[in-house]
């Protein structure tokens, strides 16, 4: 678990540890990665990275969340979710957002925490359709509607990251659209 610490001296730290562990992750294994060597590149103390984090993966998870908490605002500023009806254009703001900066992402990736991803992407989707007026569902329906969003968006989004994100965010809405919903009818 990390801990929040707003305080200007925690934020830094936070930010020297991060950067630490990315160039960590590009020279070796997330697993093989210690503490000890972890403070060193980051230039801080045992004691600091002990009072901001439990352990080293709290690191990415709480970058993630971070990153998340933006993700969700993005989401409800986006002219596709402010449409009057359901429709694969609402797969558009969810990848636009991540074509601008996917590092997290892509660091995840790197350190083979596709789980983190995961269940990051299950709670934050869940959010979006509870929160999203369009979505008037029975409790059944919402159970299957968030594993069968969330399981789209999340086995898009590796293989496009692992891809290179090569295509456009309005490229895998497309695509999302005529092969997961067989729909050629929805212009994106």
């Amino acid at each position: 678990m990390y801990h929040k610490n707003k305080d200007i001296r925690s934020v830094r730290s936070k930010e020297w540890i991060y950067e630490a562990l990315c160039k960590l992750i590009d020279q070796k294994d997330f697993r093989s990665i210690t503490v000890t060597e972890l403070i060193k590149v980051a230039g801080v103390g045992r004691s600091t990275f002990y009072r901001n984090y439990d352990m080293i993966e709290d690191v990415l998870i709480e970058r993630l969340d971070s990153e998340f908490e933006k993700f969700y605002e993005y989401i409800f500023t986006s002219e596709q979710v402010k449409m009057s009806q359901l429709s694969p254009r609402l797969f558009i703001p969810v990848f636009e957002y991540w074509e601008k900066d996917a590092t997290i992402l892509e660091v995840l990736l790197k350190a083979d925490l596709v789980n983190v991803l995961n269940s990051t992407f299950d709670r934050y989707i869940e959010m979006i359709i509870n929160k999203y007026p369009l979505f008037e569902l029975t409790a059944e329906e919402m159970k299957y509607s968030t594993v069968i969003i969330t399981g789209i968006i999340q086995s898009v989004m590796v293989k496009w990251i692992e891809g290179g994100r090569v295509e456009s965010a309005r490229q895998i809405a497309k695509i999302i659209a005529e092969t997961a919903f067989k729909d050629k009818t929805h212009q994106v």
